[in-house]
């Protein structure tokens, strides 16, 4: 899994420490590559938050943590990537939050 760089974004500022919010999923290509984004805040949204390979099982997984460059908070929209295509599936970013569905995870593609 790969970590986004911390750099400073006008606009986009890392909020306090928190723990991640964790999304995961199942069924996507082996080596797809998983990107998510901050859609809320402006200057944010083309800032990488985290992203993940997806596995040989389909699998994939990613942390997004309370002073993530992508300047979470409490109820902000998770945006997803699947290699070069935005999925329609979006998140609300929530410290600690995991998928409503904690056996099957987050359907990207429907």
């Amino acid at each position: 899994m790969a970590t986004a760089t911390r750099t400073a974004v006008p606009g986009c500022s890392p909020g306090p420490s928190a723990p991640p919010a964790i999304y995961y999923g199942f069924e996507l290509a082996e080596g797809a590559v998983v990107t998510t984004f901050n859609s809320t805040r402006p200057g944010c949204e083309d800032i990488v938050c985290e992203r993940s390979t997806v596995d040989d099982g389909g699998f994939w997984i990613v942390r997004i943590a309370g002073d993530s460059i992508c300047g979470v908070r409490n109820g902000d929209t998770i945006i997803f990537k699947i290699g070069e295509e935005f999925s329609a599936h979006e998140e609300t970013w929530v410290a600690g939050g995991v998928p409503a569905d904690v056996a099957q995870g987050i359907a990207l593609r429907e």
